[in-house]
């Protein structure tokens, strides 16, 4: 079984985009999973709700990983980049992907 997960920040910004990616991906919306809640943490009902009917061998889909990892990737990022600098003002980071 497929399961998918699907989170926007607010519930006035729109699912539609990433429930097509699911559909695209043959998962069926009885199995799809929806917060419209920020991705600060991850107490998030449908997350929980989904977390908690996954078993081992099971496959969790997201259209959009990088709503759980981008955040961790740029910190760490920007860590190398503040401890490489030793002492000099580092200015941005940039956000490429």
């Amino acid at each position: 079984m497929i399961y998918g997960y699907v989170r926007v920040s607010s519930t006035t910004q729109n699912v539609a985009r990433q429930m097509e990616e699911m559909d695209k991906m043959g998962i069926k919306k009885k199995f799809i999973y929806v917060d419209f809640q920020s991705g600060k943490d991850f107490n998030r009902n449908s997350y929980k709700k989904l977390k908690a009917n996954v078993i081992e061998a099971q496959i969790i889909e997201t259209a959009l990983l990088a709503n759980f990892n981008h955040g961790t990737l740029v910190t760490t990022a920007a860590k190398r980049i503040t401890n490489a600098a030793k002492n000099i003002p580092v200015m941005e980071f940039g956000a490429r992907r």
